[in-house]
């Protein structure tokens, strides 16, 4: 979360199907986060 200088930048970082559970559970309470699926850009 501290890699990102400006509100502007954009942090990519990709997980296997298996942890999207455990993502959505810790970054659910971090309005600054916002977990996408692959396909979403894949179109």
């Amino acid at each position: 979360m501290q890699l990102a200088d400006s509100p502007n930048e954009r942090i990519l970082v990709i997980f296997g199907s298996g942890r999207h559970g455990w993502l959505q559970h810790d970054f659910a309470s971090d309005p600054t986060v916002r977990l996408r699926r692959l396909a979403e850009f894949a179109k």
